[in-house]
């Protein structure tokens, strides 16, 4: 559980989650894709193999629209 929670906590914090465990820096490095980061270290082709059986379905702009709603509506939930 507590790897989890670590793996959650730090996946924006490439910096501090790279120096954890492999699975921590995996997340980090998955969210950092997925967000749009770039795929620049896989191989050609792999990411469009990987989003035929496992579409994105816009989820960085679902994401996004998602984080701007919540700290429109609490602002102590946004950047400080």
């Amino acid at each position: 559980m507590e790897i989890v929670w670590d793996a959650i906590a730090l996946h924006l914090i490439a910096h501090v989650a790279m120096r954890k465990r492999p699975e921590i820096a995996l997340v980090s490095v998955g969210a950092g894709v997925d967000l749009g980061a770039g795929p620049g270290a896989l191989p050609d082709g792999y990411a469009d193999q990987v989003h035929a059986v496992l579409p994105r379905l816009h989820a960085a702009p679902a994401i996004r629209d998602a984080i701007v709603n919540q700290a429109l509506d609490d602002p102590q939930k946004g950047h400080r």
